[in-house]
């Protein structure tokens, strides 16, 4: 029903399901990571492992989940089950990874405040072999760009989330994960660390 100016509303409010705020707050950070912080959320699991971070992205129903889940049962701390903080320490020259205080679908992620360094990330595509791909610079700035989560398409976020992708891919980051979904892919990644 249009309102007319002058025209008296009924502005009962309600309490917030927690589905709600958390989906307004991740909108927000999704907005605010790469404008305020040369942050990007990203759509993926993390998973902290003696002492680092390790994050993996993918679509949907590629594995993001069960990478958690295997890194778990091995007795590593799932950061982020679904959204992936990727920010930088305070000299801003080291990437971090940050948990969020969002709602998890499996509710797997940490709930403290958590800030570590960043070994890795990780473009999860299911594959018959594990196995890891090192990308082009223009790569890797497409595949960040590709599962950076941004709300709004707005152009002044857009830009900005570039501009971190391009610093993280500057860095090396990410890489291809082929992923047969077994545990596996730790040893594929540790002898990846190896040769590098």
């Amino acid at each position: 029903m249009p309102l007319s100016p002058g025209e008296p509303v009924d502005a009962t409010m309600r309490a917030w399901r927690p589905e709600e705020f958390d989906l307004l707050m991740d909108c927000l950070v999704q907005i605010l990571a790469p404008l305020r912080a040369g942050a990007l959320v990203f759509h993926g699991s993390a998973v902290l492992r003696e002492g680092v971070a390790y994050v993996f992205t993918a679509p949907r129903e590629t594995g993001k989940t069960t990478v958690a889940r295997y890194s778990r049962d091995l007795g590593y701390t799932v950061l982020a089950e679904e959204m992936a903080y990727v920010g930088w320490d305070a000299t801003g020259a080291n990437p971090v990874v940050c948990s969020l205080p969002l709602l998890e679908k499996n509710r797997m992620g940490v709930t403290d405040r958590t800030q570590v360094p960043l070994a890795g990330i990780y473009r999860l595509r299911q594959a018959a072999e594990d196995r890891v791909e090192v990308l082009t610079q223009a790569q890797r700035i497409l595949e960040l760009s590709r599962v950076a989560a941004v709300a709004v398409r707005a152009s002044v976020v857009a830009m900005a989330a570039l501009d971190v992708a391009a610093r993280l891919a500057s860095r090396g980051e990410p890489k291809r994960l082929h992923f047969t979904r077994s545990a596996r892919f730790w040893q594929v990644i540790d002898a990846d660390e190896e040769r590098a």
